[in-house]
């Protein structure tokens, strides 16, 4: 009798321990209803995705300044009176890339081609001064001259888009060096308008 009673109160905490693990197994499924999202199934629908972060792009783009950092080194004017080459008097026209001249600096005599020259002002009392506004979507010319007083010498030029002065990080102001022809460098800075 006593391996009979033995084996019963064995038997009984089998039971038990079984009906306590059926217990927990119906308390985790029911914790983990279908309103619920599951991580554990990757078919479930009911997750929702991140918000859409938009960039926004510019509408228009105003150039403040223009940096000129390098020029062609090359003698650009003789001297009348001495009879040697002196350097370039250097200014600077702006405008949309095939249109009008929107922007004539003043100038500045003598640069040196490795100097840096900032324009903001413009030339004489007639004419646009900076900042000048362009549309996000203009093509916009810069071009450095040599002041003469017979037939003004090209200095090199860089044509742009005034989109490539953005970096989609929603920037309010920007400051980019463009590289042109004729190993000519320049820093062109402004604003952005959303």
């Amino acid at each position: 009798m006593r391996n009979a009673l033995t084996t019963t109160n064995a038997g009984s905490r089998n039971l038990i321990k079984v009906l306590f693990g059926l217990m927990l197994c119906t308390l985790l499924l029911v914790g983990c209803s279908s309103s619920d999202s599951n991580p554990m199934n990757p078919d479930d629908n009911n997750t929702t995705d991140p918000p859409v972060v938009e960039i926004k792009k510019p509408v228009k783009v105003t150039i403040n300044s223009i940096k000129v950092t390098r020029t062609q080194d090359k003698d650009w004017d003789p001297s009348e009176l001495i009879r040697e080459w002196k350097k370039a008097d250097l200014f600077v026209k702006m405008g949309l890339s095939g249109g009008n001249v929107d922007y004539e600096s003043n100038v500045v005599n003598d640069v040196n081609p490795g100097g840096s020259y900032t324009f903001t002002n413009r030339r004489g009392l007639t004419g646009n001064k900076l900042p000048l506004t362009y549309l996000y979507v203009d093509r916009i010319r810069i071009e450095l001259w040599d002041n003469d007083v017979v037939g003004d010498d090209d200095m090199g030029h860089i044509t742009f888009n005034a989109s490539s002065l953005y970096n989609n990080d929603e920037a309010t102001t920007f400051s980019k060096t463009l590289y042109g022809n004729k190993d000519s460098r320049i820093v062109v800075k402004g604003t952005f308008r959303y």
